[in-house]
């Protein structure tokens, strides 16, 4: 992730993540977010991958992160996944 302070009002985050199943296939999305409130972010996210069972998956939407220490967050998700 990286957190980019270019201009004071316009802080923002980018990303990219990979989830793993069980069976090991990986899809990848991307994300950016913007900070809300102390602690708190929301933004979006795009599926733009994966491999064995999501080979060709497409999707997105939106997030809501919530700081709960400084080690851990929770994410509220929601959107749309297409497998192909």
């Amino acid at each position: 992730m990286d957190i980019n302070p270019n201009k004071p009002a316009e802080i923002y985050m980018t990303g990219h993540g990979i989830h793993t199943d069980k069976d090991g296939d990986k899809m990848i999305r991307s994300f950016k977010g913007k900070p809300v409130s102390k602690g708190q972010w929301k933004g979006v996210y795009t599926i733009t991958g994966g491999t064995g069972k999501f080979e060709g998956v497409s999707g997105g939407g939106t997030f809501n992160s919530y700081m709960l220490t400084p080690k851990q967050n929770y994410v509220e998700v929601e959107g749309e996944m297409e497998m192909p």
